[in-house]
């Protein structure tokens, strides 16, 4: 038997697969690019959304540190709340009891619990104009509403 050299030695009379391009129906799968789009629009989208709820939750608690300390800088050195409560030394934002006050009341009021150097009240206010508020309750540590 005589070695041809232009023979794989290896393939034992098998005939080599051709060379040139496939037939259509042969030729492998092109995998489809648009599901790798899709999920690189939808990681986007998700990243985006994030940043924003993110930079949305940072103004929110931006706005709700502004009011506390629009609260505490008015009511300071009102003679009612010192004294019902000392001198101030926290106010703090209370959603739930706003969510509260505002449907007991029938608008919208931001309830503050504040603590003074005597006793721990609360400071419902609303209808802030040029920072300060044109309306404002004290509830005072035995309950009751005094107007401010």
């Amino acid at each position: 038997m005589s070695y041809n050299q232009n023979q794989n030695p290896y393939s034992f009379g098998a005939s080599e697969p051709p060379t040139g391009a496939l037939p259509e129906h042969l030729q492998p799968r092109r995998k489809s690019s648009a599901t790798r789009i899709v999920i690189i629009i939808l990681g986007i989208l998700f990243f985006l959304g994030l940043g924003c709820c993110a930079c949305g939750f940072g103004f929110w608690m931006f706005s709700i540190s502004a009011l506390e300390t629009a609260v505490k800088t008015q009511f300071q050195d009102d003679p009612r709340v010192v004294n019902e409560l000392g001198s101030l030394d926290t106010v703090k934002f209370d959603f739930w009891k706003s969510v509260e006050e505002q449907q007991n009341r029938g608008r919208q009021f931001f309830y503050f619990t504040v603590t003074g150097s005597r006793e721990t009240g609360a400071i419902i206010v609303s209808d802030q104009v040029s920072n300060r508020f044109n309306t404002a309750y004290l509830i005072t540590p035995d309950g009751s509403e005094i107007e401010l």
